[in-house]
């Protein structure tokens, strides 16, 4: 989405959202994709995000994307940014938290069928897949050990834990919620 002004001028800057599920029956990459080549020749993005994550393929084409993008990326977490959806809030040059929102990460889990060889190599995958997770959140504080076991143990962060963390460079909005909680 990107806005005009009074004289018809388009902004250089443009919003697209993540509003929805990553893959399957909610936002696919190929719709991200082509609707973040829609936004054209503009100098900033804003991704807002309020997703509880899904495919891991889809939102790692949707990661790669952004990251490939000429434009300046901020990604901004307006609500929850779980599992997948917060693998791409990690694409932002800048990233963004409302504070009241939350942030998850966890290891990637499947539904697999059949004998004891394909189960080992769902299991093989898993683990590839666990370590490009856990890639993606390389700008984080964290310590390789210690990404692990939040991901091990399914963590959810307030704005101002993945601040702490590194998984946001800024809490929007935070003077907003203490002076709320002070009144």
């Amino acid at each position: 989405d990107r806005k005009t002004d009074a004289e018809g001028v388009k902004s250089t800057d443009a919003e697209i959202s993540i509003e929805d599920n990553i893959g399957g029956y909610g936002i696919s990459a190929k719709e991200f994709i082509n609707e973040l080549k829609g936004l054209g020749d503009v100098e900033t993005i804003n991704v807002r995000i309020n997703s509880g994550g899904g495919s891991i393929v889809e939102g790692n084409a949707i990661f790669n994307a952004l990251k490939r993008h000429s434009a300046r990326i901020v990604t901004h977490i307006d609500s929850f940014a779980a599992s997948m959806a917060s693998v791409v809030s990690q694409a932002g040059g800048e990233r963004r938290m409302s504070a009241n929102g939350l942030f998850m990460i966890h290891n990637p889990a499947t539904i697999s069928m059949g004998g004891s060889d394909e189960l080992r190599k769902d299991a093989d995958l898993l683990d590839k897949m666990e370590t490009n997770i856990r890639n993606s959140y390389s700008r984080s504080n964290l310590s390789v050990e210690e990404l692990d076991a939040a991901m091990e143990e399914t963590t959810y962060y307030t704005a101002q834990e993945a601040l702490d963390a590194g998984f946001i460079d800024f809490i929007d909005n935070a003077n907003l919620a203490s002076n709320a909680i002070s009144e």
